[in-house]
This record gives C-alpha cells, structure tokens and sequence, in this order.
C-alpha cells in the first residue's frame, strides 16, 4: 500500500525542496493527476515506453449536499459491488459525519483528459487519450485507487477483465 503514496509524495517533496508552496488546490490536483497516470500504467502492456502527449486538468466540480442526499447516495454505493463504490463511500461517511456537526459538506467531482504515447504488447507504437475522474466529499484527494480511468477504477478493470476470461473460457 507504501506505494500508492509514494509518486504523489515525491512530487510534493520536490516541490517543497525547491522553494515552491503550493495550495491545498495545487496538492490536491497534483495527487489526482499523478493517481491517473499510475492507474494509466497499471493497464499498459510497456508502462516503462510511456510518454505523456497532453494532460488536461479540466477543474473540480463542486456541489454542496445535504443529509437526505448522502444517505440516499450512500445507500446505492452499499448496494454496488464496485471496489471504486466503496471507497466512495467511506469519503461520503466521512462528509455524513461533517453534516452530523452542522458543517456544510460538498461533492466535488475532479475530472482531466490524458493524452499518452505507449509501445502495445507486441511494440508497436500506440497513441491513447484517457479520461480520469474523481468523485469525492469536501475536496478530500488521496491517491487510494478511487481514480476512474475510462469509466473504472484499476480494481474494477482487473476484475471485468477475470470475468471476461472467465466468460470466453467457458
């Protein structure tokens, strides 16, 4: 799990190391973006061969929520077997509890488009653009995997990918 956190915290290392602060928003763009390009590499067949075209950090959305709203939300997230629903989830109890103490709290939807050059399993050039998202509560970033790299975070994929080999083996 140590490297999870690991890129995300070597950025904001250097950063540090050469002078710069950065806000909360700069942090939390930065482990965002860097969790996309992780999960991007977990999925290439050369993950060493990728160079990145374009990364477009197209903003965070935010939408204030209410008591109703997240119980009913997490509700749904307790029905679905999908590993990035869970984590949701645990964001969305943490915000529960924010509204529980008569703070405001906020779904904050980050989203970026990746651009990306890569060598395919039999090394061929390939040119892909992804699209990243991040659903959290009260702007809370933490590279945990919850990243949604063409609709689905890592886990999910590798899951859908087992059923398929199952299904075609059958």
């Amino acid at each position: 799990m140590r490297h999870f956190l690991a890129v995300p915290a070597l950025s904001l290392a250097l950063a540090a190391a050469c002078g710069e602060t950065m806000s909360q928003e700069e942090k939390n763009k930065q482990v965002f973006l860097d969790g996309c390009k992780e999960t991007i590499e977990k999925r290439l067949k050369a993950p060493s061969t990728v160079q990145y075209v374009d990364v477009t950090f197209v903003g965070v959305s935010s939408e204030p929520i209410d008591m109703e709203w997240a119980q009913q939300k997490l509700d749904e997230l307790a029905e679905s077997d999908r590993v990035g629903d869970g984590v949701e989830a645990v964001n969305l109890e943490f915000a529960i509890e924010d509204l529980q103490a008569g703070r405001p709290a906020t779904k904050d939807t980050y989203a970026a488009f990746i651009s990306y050059d890569a060598e395919n399993g039999f090394g061929a050039p390939i040119r892909m653009v992804s699209t990243c998202q991040l659903d959290t509560y009260n702007k809370f970033v933490a590279n945990m995997g919850a990243e949604r790299v063409d609709g689905k975070t890592h886990t999910d994929w590798l899951i859908d990918g087992m059923q398929e080999l199952r299904r075609n083996s059958d």
